[in-house]
């Protein structure tokens, strides 16, 4: 039976078939986010996180797409990897860009809807305003996607679960010790398939 506690089922659940200890559902998965300054702490540890869970996933079974809302001289763009098994485009989003500025985490949501994603994971590292939280609730609702929000920084130190609940999503606040923590049993199921 699973953990009822979000941190406590991170820190148990199968690190090849869950995300943040969430389980892998249905055929497309996406992945939304955020490219503010706050992320850059994190991003390495996510892309890595990502990218584990991914290539432990067969090829064949499920596509993988990435958004990543980013800002460029004043600009606020969006990057995204459509959904599919190469995930080639997906790391190199994550990995080659360093997060700054501003950025437009519903714009980046929007480019989702045309995945017809069965779950996607929105990663926000930001504090996030009561009001912009509702923005970001309809849009994760206009994606069709079941909609789950992980939290790192000062963003876990936030209720932001109503973004989640309004896709049947779940919220996950993530602490740095817990950041830490999953790394390294990323880290230590990657050495045991590669000894």
């Amino acid at each position: 039976l699973a953990s009822a506690d979000p941190q406590q089922r991170m820190l148990a659940g199968d690190v090849r078939s869950s995300f943040f200890g969430i389980p892998l559902k249905g055929q497309t998965i996406g992945y939304v986010i955020d490219g503010d300054a706050t992320m850059a702490p994190f991003i390495d540890e996510v892309a890595f996180i990502t990218d584990s869970v991914n290539e432990a996933i067969p090829s064949d079974s499920r596509k993988f797409g990435i958004v990543m809302a980013v800002n460029n001289g004043g600009k606020m763009l969006v990057e995204v990897s459509e959904p599919s098994s190469n995930l080639d485009g997906a790391r190199s989003i994550l990995l080659a860009r360093v997060p700054g500025g501003k950025t437009r985490l519903q714009s980046a949501l929007a480019a989702t809807t045309n995945w017809y994603a069965d779950q996607l994971f929105m990663i926000v590292s930001k504090p996030i305003q009561p009001a912009f939280a509702e923005v970001l609730a309809q849009s994760a609702a206009q994606t069709g996607a079941v909609t789950h929000v992980i939290a790192l920084g000062e963003a876990a130190k936030q209720d932001l679960s109503t973004i989640a609940q309004s896709t049947g999503g779940e919220f996950v606040a993530v602490s740095d010790a817990s950041l830490e923590k999953l790394v390294q049993r990323h880290t230590a199921s990657k050495d045991s398939v590669n000894p």
